[in-house]
């Protein structure tokens, strides 16, 4: 069940397709190795302008990429290292962006606090 939202800072906003998307959540579904479906994919716009660093100017700040990852359970650091790596890879080239530009966060374990459809998700089992 990973939610993957992305929020790209950008000077020029440009729109992402449809396609550029979906190729991303293709990608990162082989990064979680789940069926398909099981992996959402979100991208959100920030403009440049609503976007600082401490003591750089405008035209110093470089334009980052947060990902926030949301999964019923974390995995062990192992595990969350290779992710964050793949998950970085992936995103960099897709929306043709530096790696060392990709930050990424694993959100706490969603398992019992989060509800689809009005229906508490209690992790895979409940399936």
């Amino acid at each position: 069940m990973p939610i993957v939202t992305i929020q790209i800072v950008q000077k020029d906003p440009k729109a992402i397709d449809r396609q550029t998307v979906q190729r991303l959540a293709d990608e990162l579904g082989e990064v979680f190795s789940t069926e398909p479906g099981r992996v959402w994919v979100r991208i959100q716009s920030l403009p440049h302008a609503h976007y600082a660093e401490s003591t750089r100017t405008e035209s110093e700040t470089p334009s980052p990429v947060f990902v926030e990852v949301l999964q019923s359970a974390l995995p062990g650091e192992d595990e969350l290292a290779r992710m964050a790596k793949e998950i970085g890879a992936v995103i960099s080239r897709g929306i043709e962006r530096d790696p060392d530009l990709v930050h990424v966060l694993f959100l706490p374990g969603a398992s019992g606090r989060i509800a689809f459809g009005g229906r508490l998700y209690k992790g895979r089992n409940q399936e």
